[in-house]
């Protein structure tokens, strides 16, 4: 998780602008990718159907979580999924599917949560 704190320049608070004519990030955070898989599986999700902005669902197999545990949800980008937007021209096959898979660090809260 990432906060950037702010004295706040007006009453809109903190702009954060970059000038000059070249294209960089503004802001760039770096780390190791040292997450692990402790239980050295993927979950299943057992609702058919989970809506965006959905906070919960729910899995077919809990054995080894407990509330707490951080999982990562994996929204993966399939070429069937990008045809049906109608992006397929957008970009090379395959690499318009990786740009856009997101990978969601979520805490596990339990049953009925």
């Amino acid at each position: 998780m990432l906060f950037l704190r702010g004295q706040g320049m007006n009453e809109r608070g903190t702009v954060l602008a970059a000038v000059g004519e070249d294209r960089r990030a503004l802001i760039r955070i770096v780390g190791q990718n040292d997450r692990t898989n402790h239980l050295g599986k993927a979950g299943e999700i057992k609702d058919d159907y989970v809506p965006v902005g959905a906070t919960g669902f729910r899995l077919k197999d809990t054995s080894g979580l407990k509330p707490g545990d951080t999982v990562e949800v994996v929204r993966p980008c399939t070429q069937a999924w990008i045809e049906r937007l109608g992006m397929r021209s957008l970009a090379a096959p395959g690499r318009l599917a990786a740009r856009l898979e997101t990978r969601q660090p979520r805490i596990a809260l339990g049953p009925g949560s």
